[in-house]
């Protein structure tokens, strides 16, 4: 009766070992994180910013189909949805409260990683155009 107990507990023994063993020698694929390996957005860029007493117009060139948040001090002032290729905002100069400097544009669109552009906030009266 001793002798069968430690056969038995001799054979259990080495199915542990042999089973470590098998599982230490395979190797184990970890999953990829999407996040890493996904494309990037085109980066957000203006065509025209005219400023009046009102407020500040952007003409955008945006990736169609994005979500567009515009950030002072790290908070969000306005938030939007481009549709097409083009975007026209228009931010109140009570949400800016400042005559110069820059604010940062955030542009995400559905599974590519997202692009940050900071573009310039100018004068009342002032107006830049791009010329493509």
């Amino acid at each position: 009766m001793k002798i069968l107990s430690k056969a038995i507990s001799i054979i259990a023994i080495m199915c542990v070992f042999f089973s470590v063993f098998a599982h230490a020698s395979t190797k184990s694929t970890t999953p990829m994180n999407p996040w890493k390996y996904a494309k990037k957005t085109d980066k957000l860029s203006y065509t025209k910013i005219i400023r009046t007493k009102k407020g500040i117009t952007y003409t955008l060139q945006t990736a169609p189909k994005s979500t567009i948040k515009v950030l002072r001090k790290n908070k969000v002032i306005k938030k939007c949805y481009a549709k097409k290729k083009t975007k026209k905002l228009f931010i109140k100069n009570s949400l800016i409260k400042m005559k110069k400097g820059k604010l940062v544009f955030i542009q995400k669109q559905k599974n590519k990683k997202v692009s940050k552009s900071k573009l310039p906030v100018i004068k009342i009266g002032e107006a830049i155009k791009v010329s493509r």
